[in-house]
């Protein structure tokens, strides 16, 4: 579908107004009606023909989805997760919403929201205490070795 926007209002780099229209992919789920508790998973594959499609969904298997996390491991042992509130899975831990990845010996921790400063982790009984980025940076993602 084709949207209007304008990058000034996206990014803090432009000083004066940069309009834009675009064609743009969009999805849209319907959830039906009085739905409670209801869940679902989905993944975007771009430019996969159908008969790969196979191959592709076994790349990741869904760990946690549910009101409080969203979690995905990869082939590869990486490890994505969103939580809505702090709260544990597994051998982790985050005291606070934020989005994760945890790859090989990086963790890669965000703020979406720009609000918090600090993340207190746990990784295998092992604490981190992660700085965030401020200012025009809040909402970056910062990395730590494991």
């Amino acid at each position: 579908c084709r949207r209007k926007g304008n990058w000034k209002l996206t990014s803090g780099g432009y000083k004066t107004s940069v309009p834009d229209e675009k064609d743009i992919f969009q999805l849209t789920i319907d959830h039906g009606k009085n739905v409670r508790n209801g869940s679902y998973e989905y993944a975007i594959y771009p430019d996969t023909a159908l008969k790969d499609m196979s191959d592709a969904i076994k790349s990741y298997q869904v760990s946690a989805n549910d009101e409080n996390v969203q979690t995905v491991k990869l082939k590869d042992n990486t490890i994505m997760a969103v939580f809505h509130k702090g709260g544990s899975l597994g051998s982790f831990t985050t005291d606070s919403a934020g989005v994760f990845i945890i790859k090989d010996d990086m963790i890669y921790a965000a703020d979406p929201t720009h609000e918090k400063r600090i993340f207190n982790l746990a990784i295998d009984k092992k604490q981190y205490k992660i700085e965030l980025p401020s200012g025009d940076f809040a909402g970056s993602t910062a990395a730590v070795k494991r």
